[in-house]
């Protein structure tokens, strides 16, 4: 079953904006989100892909371009003058 997911964290500030967003599947989930640094190497060597973090992020670019912390972080509406 697929998940919704978000590169930068509502916990960190992230909207749910589109280029925030990717759908992953439930283990691959997880692993972004409870995974070490070392399972997350683990796991991309495994499949021979980039880490996932990094994979998620060039995959969201590859369909938006460059994706700035600023555009899917909340910002106050004070903060943004």
């Amino acid at each position: 079953m697929p998940n919704a997911h978000a590169l930068l964290s509502r916990e960190r500030g992230g909207l749910g904006v589109e280029k925030n967003v990717v759908t992953l599947c439930m283990h691959c989930h997880r692993m972004y989100d409870q995974g070490s640094s070392e399972q997350k190497k683990a796991y991309a060597l495994k499949l021979g892909r980039p880490v996932i973090d990094d994979f998620i992020k060039a995959y969201l670019e590859s369909i938006y371009g460059e994706i700035s912390i600023n555009e899917i972080k909340y910002r106050p509406l004070w903060q943004t003058r």
